[in-house]
């Protein structure tokens, strides 16, 4: 198949690390079908679902939709003389194939169902217990890196992947960092060199649990003690052209109120337990889940930067104050 570029401006794309999906509809010759009936049918149909597996975490500056058995790698390696290996289950039969090192790189199978996002929600819902179980037998990681599904009947194909980051320019007159945030800054840090939505959430979630309820209340206990005068910021949610509909709302709202009231009841007691308020349990390998919490990570990070900064406008207002 021939390679194609597409250059998009990097101000269409969501923020960087970002997982989304892109959406490329065939051009056929003759066909007279239009594209809003072929993006929108709901009928039953057979999707081609794929997964690229990986061992490690990479941070590209370009998009690469290429999905083959050779570009995937993993921990768990097959006898040579295999020529792959198969799940069968209640949708069908996943294929697992190997690459040229025989380990497992690429899982493929076909699903009928109503829609793309309904395919990978099979698809995760089969390849995730078999994955996750291989983890533990064999004691090592994996990661999906990307997944691609395609719409036989109506010749369209979805791509996942991960907005890159790109260059950045520092001034290398560098603040000296207050000793009370150097934790802080450190899980800002974890949080972006992961991929996994759970534990990006939780860092961010521990940042401003960390600010609101003991690094600020200590700064501004101290500066009481000093007799040292703090005027306070008030924090709002910042807005973002990239936020979705149900965040849009809390744009202008109270940091602190959507921390106790939104991030702490939806996310944070969610992912902190085992079992959920309505008796299920929670399964952090599951597809929509997963979505939930990766769609919530931008409204989080805006809160917690806007956190991060009035409170660096805190301690310089006491050291100023103490001199």
């Amino acid at each position: 198949m021939k390679s194609i570029d597409i250059k998009i401006d990097r101000d269409k794309l969501p923020p960087p690390s970002s997982v989304d999906y892109f959406v490329l509809l065939d051009k056929i010759e003759g066909d007279a079908r239009k594209d809003e009936n072929r993006l929108n049918d709901k009928t039953k149909r057979t999707f081609e679902v794929k997964a690229l597996l990986s061992k490690e975490l990479f941070f590209n500056q370009k998009v690469d939709f290429s999905i083959d058995e050779k570009a995937g790698s993993s921990f768990f390696v097959l006898p040579p003389n295999a020529v792959k290996m198969l799940i069968p289950n209640t949708f069908g039969v996943f294929a697992c194939h190997k690459n040229e090192a025989n380990e497992l790189s690429l899982i493929t199978t076909d699903i009928d169902t109503n829609g793309w996002e309904e395919a990978f929600q099979i698809f995760f819902k089969v390849v995730s217990p078999f994955l996750d179980h291989l983890s533990f037998i064999t004691n090592s990681p994996f990661i999906i890196s990307k997944v691609y599904c395609r719409d036989k009947k109506n010749d369209y194909s979805v791509h996942s992947y991960e907005v890159p980051y790109y260059p950045v320019s520092i001034n290398p007159d560098i603040n000296s960092i207050p000793n009370e945030l150097i934790p802080i800054f450190s899980l800002y840090r974890e949080a972006k060199n992961n991929v996994s939505s759970y534990y990006r959430f939780l860092c961010f979630y521990k940042i401003l649990e960390g600010i609101f309820k003991n690094i600020r209340p200590q700064l501004f206990s101290l500066a009481k003690e000093r007799n040292i005068t703090i005027q306070s910021i008030k924090e709002k949610v910042p807005g973002h052209k990239d936020l979705g509909q149900e965040h849009k709302i809390y744009v202008g709202e109270n940091i602190r109120k959507i921390f106790d009231d939104y991030l702490t009841n939806q996310f944070r007691n969610t992912v902190a337990h085992y079992l959920l308020d309505d008796g299920s349990v929670l399964n952090v390998s599951d597809y929509y889940i997963n979505t939930k919490f990766n769609n919530v990570l931008l409204l989080i990070e805006l809160c917690v930067r806007k956190v991060i900064e009035n409170q660096l406008n805190y301690f310089e207002q006491l050291y100023k104050g103490s001199n």
